[in-house]
């Protein structure tokens, strides 16, 4: 009985052979390699990228914290930057104790190519300032416009100028950045707000902040896919390569890919040209994308040969001699 159960096995693994291709999607993109946001307000804030929250001073109950610097750093900002491209800092800020209503704030985003991204509270056109009676107090709660802190919020009605101030002697809870150097930043980064006297008592005040900084996308994103993960010996496969330019401007560039040696290049589409690499086979397209455009281009193979040492443990599916060696592999003994 034993025996006749393992000639059953041994029938089908002779004439039907799986092969497993594995494959795995790649983007190629910039990386964020740091972030750092320093934002200090008088006297508080709420502050929020692409509508995602990262602080709300509001979380101190022991005292106004007017004089304090808050530095938020890595996950705290990127978590909220899902995307490549266009994106808002939006601020709440506003006065509780009777004084001054302004904000500082530098955020610094570094990538692996070395290029950099700045936002500062320079009032630059890139800023847009609401204050429309939006007031703080004990017995009038702040009131928001749907989506203000979001990126798809339409804010052309934001009509109030964002005007900058110097530091004012308090370097306790200001920016040093070398690019306000002079003698009217004094190298701080300067605060803001919307009242041109700077130093004016602008008690109970509450006041929106918007400010656009795009992030730069990689210029072309590849990625690959297969039309299947399995396959029996002779069918044929197919590889995609879907591309994508971000740049300004169109671009040339290559798509190369090594084919697996257990495949036969059958053809492609789009010109591709191909060299032999050892065992394998190279496939390469030459590509020009124009701005913000993309397509495809795909390569056919047939599965020619079984990876046996490849993929599985050695000799798993050996096959056996005799019945008793495939049991002992099969761990029937």
């Amino acid at each position: 009985m034993f025996r006749s159960n393992i000639k059953y096995f041994l029938f089908p693994l002779t004439i039907i052979i799986i092969v497993l291709f594995f494959i795995s999607i790649s983007i190629y993109s910039l990386v964020i390699t740091s972030a750092q946001l320093q934002i200090s307000a008088d006297d508080c804030f709420a502050v929020y990228i692409d509508g995602c929250y990262i602080y709300n001073t509001t979380e101190i109950t022991s005292n106004s914290p007017w004089d304090e610097m808050f530095t938020f750093t890595g996950t705290q900002i990127t978590n909220c930057m899902t995307t490549c491209g266009q994106h808002v800092l939006a601020i709440n800020y506003y006065d509780t104790e009777g004084n001054q209503t302004r904000v500082t704030y530098k955020l610094l985003i570094n990538f692996d190519n070395g290029t950099s991204v700045v936002a500062y509270s320079d009032g630059n056109t890139s800023t847009k300032m609401m204050y429309d009676g939006n007031v703080f107090s004990t017995t009038n709660a702040q009131f928001f416009p749907t989506g203000w802190n979001t990126l798809g919020y339409n804010d052309s009605g934001w009509t109030e100028t964002a005007y900058t101030c110097e530091a004012g002697g308090c370097t306790c809870d200001s920016i040093y950045d070398p690019v306000f150097a002079g003698a009217t930043y004094g190298g701080m980064v300067p605060w803001m707000n919307y009242n041109s006297g700077c130093l004016v008592n602008t008690e109970g005040d509450s006041n929106l902040v918007r400010q656009y900084f795009t992030t730069p996308c990689a210029p072309v994103s590849i990625t690959k896919t297969i039309n299947t993960n399995y396959a029996v010996l002779g069918q044929t496969l197919t590889y995609c390569f879907n591309y994508y330019n971000h740049d300004t401007v169109s671009d040339t560039f290559n798509i190369w890919d090594t084919l697996p040696s257990v495949t036969t290049f059958v053809g492609c589409d789009s010109g591709c040209t191909t060299q032999a690499s050892g065992s394998s086979t190279v496939v390469n397209w030459s590509i020009t994308a124009a701005s913000n455009t993309g397509g495809a281009v795909c390569c056919w193979v047939i599965a020619s040969s079984y990876p046996f040492f490849q993929i599985y443990p050695e000799g798993m599916f050996a096959f056996a001699k005799d019945e008793e060696l495939f049991a002992q592999k099969l761990g029937r003994r």
